[in-house]
């Protein structure tokens, strides 16, 4: 198994955590920017990381993952946010019209760049895949007070080949 990430903390306490384990390998990178990985994937999962770059970040990282994908391999990409939440018209807007940055209030409060999705957005954008499912789910706090939640897609798609 392999896995990137953008904080060397998160990679140290996986390490720390995973010590002796020859079969992971960590790095520390930017992922838009390249895959230090000498081997091809049979499946990569997404949890949350495309969704906090902006549009150009994600087509750069989705050109990566298909020269990296072997033919038939799985994309899982869970938690892309939905327009649809308020907070797509918050904070400041982003180098396109899909992300916003610094946003003060709600669940995605602090969480730098979000890029939000429509399902023509998703289709676009994921054009060189094969999307097997997209998925819509929708979070609504009701208790102990009724308070924002979020909306998200789940994708399901496949390197073609």
């Amino acid at each position: 198994m392999s896995a990137i990430d953008g904080s060397a903390t998160a990679i140290a306490r996986l390490q720390e955590r995973f010590a002796g384990e020859e079969r992971l390998h960590l790095a520390v990178g930017d992922f838009t920017r390249s895959l230090p990985f000498d081997r091809r994937f049979d499946m990569v999962i997404d949890r949350g990381s495309l969704t906090h770059n902006d549009e150009e970040g994600t087509r750069r990282t989705l050109t990566l993952l298909r020269q990296r994908l072997k033919p038939g391999g799985w994309l899982f990409c869970l938690s892309l946010f939905a327009a649809e939440m308020k907070e797509a018209a918050m904070g400041k807007g982003g180098p396109d019209c899909w992300t916003r940055c610094d946003i003060e209030n709600g669940p995605l409060a602090g969480t730098g760049t979000v890029h939000f999705w429509t399902p023509e957005h998703v289709r676009d954008v994921f054009s060189s895949f094969e999307i097997v499912t997209l998925e819509h789910h929708g979070v609504r706090h009701l208790f102990p007070e009724e308070r924002a939640g979020v909306a998200y897609y789940n994708l399901v798609a496949r390197q073609p080949g």
